[in-house]
């Protein structure tokens, strides 16, 4: 891999990607909110896999997107889906009754929820996007880029993005508030074949409503390139490591 840098146009992308997931805690609805940030990722990854850089490579099949965005679930995972339903609902009930009598102090909460989900995702496209440089990465199994993206970031501390994204973010409720919402009526217009294409989201515009938040997400996180070389040192160990096991 080389050195941490990242095309401006596709940073930029990947920054919005984020902050569109990072809404995603703002919407008061079960199972939509965690599908919305889901699709999102997919299609994040897919614009990465897109930025061919002049090299040539075959792209990632619906199976591989899926694998990178939002790994692989386990069966535990899988047989706890309904019990998630049944609490995602009482929860929801709790939820809404507790905003009303303490709004103020519950979007404090929430900002922390959307500078945790807005990092995912971030370091999330990010470290795809170093796989997509890695010369190797095409005799990748998707499954084993997807292990080395969670160990790395089971092992590198997030604080410091989620700190430079909270500070940016932090006043901008109401705005952050009418995005979501935005976001949800744009999700539900789209068409089961739309899945993760979508074209219409609310940051394509350049003078779209989030276009301000992102250009300063941009420039704060453009800064941090100290965290961006710990996350490529780390990832790129991991799949050094694969290779050796996959030698010996």
């Amino acid at each position: 891999m080389s050195d941490a840098t990242v095309d401006a146009d596709l940073h930029r992308q990947i920054v919005a990607h984020a902050l569109l997931t990072g809404l995603t805690p703002l919407i008061p609805i079960p199972f939509l909110d965690d599908q919305i940030r889901d699709v999102l990722r997919r299609r994040m990854v897919r614009q990465i896999d897109a930025r061919r850089d002049g090299a040539p490579h075959s792209p990632l099949d619906d199976s591989g997107v899926r694998v990178l965005a939002e790994g692989v679930p386990s069966r535990a995972a899988q047989r706890g889906c309904m019990l998630g339903a049944l609490l995602a609902g009482a929860l929801y009930i709790a939820r809404k009754l507790f905003t009303r009598v303490m709004r103020k102090i519950f979007f404090l909460f929430t900002l922390r929820d959307t500078a945790r989900t807005f990092t995912d995702t971030y370091q999330l496209g990010w470290l795809v996007h170093r796989a997509r440089h890695d010369q190797a990465f095409q005799q990748r199994d998707p499954r084993a880029v997807r292990h080395a993206i969670e160990r790395t970031l089971a092992e590198v501390d997030p604080s410091p993005t989620r700190r430079t994204v909270q500070g940016v973010l932090r006043g901008s409720g109401r705005a952050l508030r009418r995005a979501a919402r935005r976001l949800v009526r744009t999700m539900r217009r789209r068409s089961a074949s739309d899945e993760d294409r979508t074209a219409d989201l609310p940051f394509d515009d350049a003078n779209g409503p989030l276009d301000a938040l992102i250009v300063q997400l941009v420039e704060a996180l453009g800064r941090d390139a100290q965290h961006r070389s710990e996350l490529d040192q780390c990832f790129q160990s991991h799949l050094a490591g694969q290779e050796k096991d996959m030698m010996s």
